[in-house]
């Protein structure tokens, strides 16, 4: 028997929701993940053009599917400089 009281599993939720953005707030990641759109916007590129130049093997992706790539900016700094960029 399985008993179940409304509304603990999101009150749960929550609670647990607050106390990880508490835990990691004031803790920069000094190398954090970055979507295409902010990838797109801190190289200062399209973001068609971003897909473009994963596409074409020169900008290593850090993970995510097809639809939805996601970047380290460590990755990005390494393309910029590769590029005579900073």
């Amino acid at each position: 028997m399985q008993a179940r009281i409304e509304g603990l599993e999101d009150h749960i939720r929550a609670v647990v929701r607050e106390e990880v953005a508490s835990a990691l707030a004031g803790h920069s990641d000094p190398d954090p993940w970055l979507n295409s759109d902010e990838a797109a916007s801190y190289l200062r590129i399209a973001r068609s053009t971003l897909h473009d130049l994963v596409s074409e093997g020169r900008l290593p992706r850090a993970g995510g599917r097809k639809t939805k790539l996601v970047f380290r900016r460590s990755t990005l700094d390494a393309y910029l400089a590769s590029r005579g960029r900073s």
